[in-house]
């Protein structure tokens, strides 16, 4: 009876440790997300309030100055103050997470980059290159090397062998991540000239008779100023999920089965948004807004997610830099494809008067990562 009550004491702590450091990752891989989108949303707002400050704030900026000559360079200086008060942060204030650098100068880094750009104009010399010896001056005394007979040879140490950060978990981790970023930024690419068109082109609106509601010819036809004021609305939401709904989701379902759901819905709301048009006012308005914003915290989760999995799946957290770099480079290129390719697939679907086109085949993109998910682990 006590080794069953112990066992069940031992359970109940592991799954308390365990939730606990769910709500910490859940949380603390949110922030970061929170705080970009928000910089996003108010950088732009500050700078342009800043701009041409001669003409927004007379009392304060006289006219024939250097901020009349040069308009934008309030805003400049903010940015140059708020990257310098960043560059003071990270140099006193964060720790360093690497293994093998704990403990060493903040400096290190600066001194020894600094090194390396002397070596590079030809100032210095290199760490571990040899240097001639100079022939004149006083006679080098060589000693003698003490004999060893057989027994006391010692054999040389063979440097501890280290392991591939590229596992088969990491790597598809990274393409899960890529994939995610290709489908994400090619909907922000379409979304807003969906938004706008009108119809597809008139001679094949007028050619055939045969349009139905399973085949979407039409955008929502909006002004600029109501696409702007769509867009902003669904990113202040996306902002808000961020800091309230991704932690929830990670905390109570797991970064890995979070991935998982969120990848499997996501190709069904590719689906589904070219329809939306098809309704009438304000269904439209009401349906494409809860699309984006769905699709939105999705992605959110998606992201966030991915970035625990693939701390928790690297090999140590010595190989965190090698994996995310790559991760964040194959991002970044998956990014710029999926722009050229999603414009192009929408001019496609203009050209034969289907405008669903663009948005089935990053659902088809969108359902090989949620394929790919299922493949996934939440550990090495």
């Amino acid at each position: 009876m006590s080794t069953t009550e112990e066992t069940t004491r031992d359970g109940k702590r592991e799954y308390s440790s365990l939730r606990k450091q769910l709500i910490i990752l859940g949380k603390a891989f949110s922030i970061v997300p929170f705080l970009r989108g928000l910089g996003s949303l108010v950088g732009p707002v500050i700078g342009g309030y800043l701009a041409e400050p001669v003409k927004a704030f007379p009392t304060v900026f006289r006219g024939n100055t250097t901020f009349e000559a040069y308009p934008y360079l309030l805003p400049n200086l903010v940015v140059i103050v708020c990257t310098a008060g960043s560059a003071v942060v990270l140099l006193f204030f964060l720790e360093e997470t690497h293994p093998g650098l704990r403990g060493a100068s903040k400096f290190d880094g600066l001194r020894r980059g600094c090194r390396r750009f002397k070596v590079l104009i030809g100032w210095g010399r290199e760490e571990g290159s040899y240097e001639a010896v100079s022939s004149v001056g006083e006679d080098i005394e060589l000693h003698d090397a003490p004999n060893r007979t057989d027994t006391e040879r010692v054999e040389p140490e063979l440097p501890p062998v280290r392991p591939s950060p590229w596992t088969q978990q990491v790597i598809l981790q990274v393409l899960a991540l890529s994939l995610l970023a290709f489908h994400k930024v090619s909907s922000d690419v379409i979304i807003p000239i969906f938004l706008a068109t009108a119809s597809g082109p008139a001679e094949r609106a007028t050619a055939s008779n045969n349009i139905s509601f399973l085949t979407p010819t039409a955008g929502f036809g909006m002004a600029p100023p109501s696409i702007s004021t769509l867009l902003l609305m669904q990113a202040i939401a996306a902002v808000v999920a961020q800091l309230l709904v991704v932690p929830w989701t990670i905390t109570r379902w797991g970064a890995l089965r979070s991935f998982r759901w969120s990848s499997l819905v996501i190709p069904w709301l590719y689906c589904f948004t070219p329809f939306t048009a098809q309704l009438v006012a304000p269904l439209s308005i009401i349906a494409i807004s809860v699309d984006l914003l769905v699709k939105g915290m999705l992605v959110n989760i998606g992201y966030v997610a991915s970035a625990i999995l693939i701390t928790n799946t690297a090999p140590g957290p010595q190989h965190l830099a090698t994996i995310n770099g790559v991760a964040a480079s194959l991002s970044c290129l998956a990014r710029s494809v999926g722009a050229a390719v999603s414009g192009s697939m929408f001019h496609q679907g203009l050209h034969i008067g289907n405008l669903g086109l663009p948005f089935w085949t990053l659902a088809g993109v969108a359902l090989v990562g949620a394929v790919l998910s299922w493949a996934l682990r939440d550990e090495p």
